[in-house]
């Protein structure tokens, strides 16, 4: 079932509840769900934690990223590829 099905069944669902406490239980947990995961996330670490909470921020850490590799903090390709053949040794 995809999601749009699902949050069409899950509203018929609570269309149909008439217990008023459940109701609420429901809504408390939506609620707090929501609160939750409704940070204003602008990317994510390889890990899936957010990265970034604000364009504020990721355009600070972008600006420092990048005149930092002005400044000649990079790896060259060529750096990267002999760095890739000792990835690709095989072990022993």
């Amino acid at each position: 079932m995809s999601t749009i099905e699902l949050k069409a069944q899950i509203h018929d669902y609570v269309e149909r509840l008439e217990d008023e406490v459940f109701v609420q239980a429901i809504h408390t947990i939506l609620g707090t769900h929501i609160a939750s995961t409704s940070e204003n996330v602008k990317g994510y670490n390889m890990d899936g934690t957010a990265q970034f909470s604000s364009v504020e921020e990721m355009k600070t850490e972008l600006d420092r990223r990048v005149a930092s590799a002005k400044q000649g903090n990079f790896v060259s390709v060529e750096e990267l590829r002999q760095k890739y053949k000792s990835w690709t040794k095989p072990t022993e």
